[in-house]
């Protein structure tokens, strides 16, 4: 069976966390990059992040171990994680030269 959610988004990248119900993704409108969110059902959509903060989502994911969204921003060059229930920020990687690094990097951080 499939659900469609939304139908006025361009998700360039997806996360599922399953701990917390939530559903996340990248998207651009009108020139503005946003991290959005919400439940799995697609109740209590969200905007969890905003341009200036980031640029040009490549991907995230999930940690399991800290629970944070983890994305690696080709535009900042960055791989950075927010606490979604604080919202605090935390860099990972700076100066990354591909998006590709974030795939990398999480084995290693344990953000997988």
């Amino acid at each position: 069976m499939r659900t469609i959610l939304f139908t006025d988004v361009e998700a360039t990248s997806i996360a599922v966390d399953p701990h917390q119900g939530k559903l996340y993704w990248s998207s651009k409108t009108m020139e503005k990059e946003n991290i959005e969110w919400s439940n799995l059902d697609g109740s209590e959509r969200k905007v969890l992040i905003e341009d200036p903060q980031i640029i040009a989502i490549d991907d995230m994911k999930v940690s399991m171990a800290t629970g944070e969204l983890c994305y690696s921003d080709s535009g900042t060059m960055k791989i950075e994680c927010i606490d979604t229930r604080s919202k605090r920020i935390r860099t990972i990687v700076e100066n990354i030269t591909s998006a590709h690094t974030m795939g990398q990097v999480s084995k290693t951080m344990g953000i997988d």
